[in-house]
C-alpha cells in the first residue's frame, strides 16, 4: 500500500501546485487589467490605486471574472468581449512576468 499512498500524495501535490499556479496567473492578469483600465480612465495617485483595488476585488464576487470584465467594460464604454480579449493579451504578459520570477506557466486544465 505504501507505493499507492506515495503516488496519491504525489498526484495531490501536483494538483495543488497547478491550482496555485493558475491562481497566481489569474491574480497577476487581473492586476494588469485593472492597472490598464485605470490608465485608460486617466486616473492617477490615490484615485488610481483605489480603482485598481476595487476592480481586482470584482473577481472575488460570485460572478468571478465576468464581474471584473463587465465593470471595466461599463466604465470604459466598451463591449465585455473586447475586455476579455485584452485580458487574454495581458495573461500572456502575466505569464512572462511570473516566468521571469521563476514560476512556470500552469498547464491547461
Amino acid at each position: 500500500m505504501s507505493i499507492f499512498d506515495d503516488r496519491e500524495r504525489a498526484f495531490e501535490a501536483e494538483w495543488a501546485n497547478r491550482a496555485e499556479q493558475r491562481l497566481r496567473l489569474r491574480a497577476r492578469r487581473n492586476r494588469l487589467l485593472a492597472e490598464w483600465a485605470a490608465d485608460q480612465e486617466g486616473l492617477a495617485g490615490d484615485a488610481r490605486a483605489a480603482r485598481i483595488r476595487e476592480l481586482v476585488k470584482r473577481d472575488f464576487e460570485p460572478e468571478g471574472e465576468a464581474a471584473l470584465f463587465d465593470a471595466v467594460a461599463q466604465t470604459l464604454g466598451r463591449d465585455p468581449s473586447d475586455i476579455a480579449a485584452r485580458a487574454a493579451e495581458l495573461e500572456a504578459e502575466a505569464a512572462a512576468q511570473l516566468s521571469a520570477q521563476g514560476m512556470s506557466r500552469p498547464p491547461p486544465d
